[in-house]
């Protein structure tokens, strides 16, 4: 064995060690970043039984409520009202129905909106899709991810 050849060896597998370690600790934090600050699911809802439905957070009020638009035919609206001044928002819903509503393609029941600023009493999210009665109960299921 030559001289130094040991302590080379060495280095290089400390360099490999290292090496794995920022690879696990870099996915580990993508990973961590697409978990929301706030999940809210807003129960079922229907013309019938609960027409409308309403939670605040600490960030949020969340509202969701049915609208008759014509026979047979509703509008679910589902909005967000901001309490306070926040920064780097990113908003997730997600429309869920009993029945998959058979006019509307599946990528228009997942919204994703991000705003760089949103005042106090700001509609975050005021979205509205319509529903046949035959599709109903439905759900939404809102995703928040607040920035500094």
């Amino acid at each position: 064995m030559r001289r130094g050849q040991a302590s080379l060896e060495y280095l290089f597998m400390i360099a490999v060690a290292l090496v794995i370690v920022f690879i696990v600790v870099s996915t580990m934090s993508r990973s961590a970043r697409n978990v929301p600050d706030n999940q809210v699911i807003i129960p079922w809802v229907d013309p019938v039984d609960i027409p409308q439905y309403n939670v605040s957070d600490e960030y949020f009020t969340y509202y969701v409520y049915v609208q008759p638009v014509g026979s047979n035919l509703y509008n679910l609206t589902y909005i967000l009202t901001a309490k306070k001044d926040l920064h780097n928002v990113k908003v997730q819903a997600i429309l869920k129905c009993e029945k998959q509503p058979e006019y509307i393609e599946p990528e228009y029941l997942y919204i994703v909106q991000t705003y760089q600023e949103v005042p106090r009493g700001w509609y975050v999210s005021n979205y509205w899709t319509p529903i046949k009665e035959d599709e109903f109960p439905c759900q939404v299921t809102f995703n928040v991810w607040v920035g500094s």
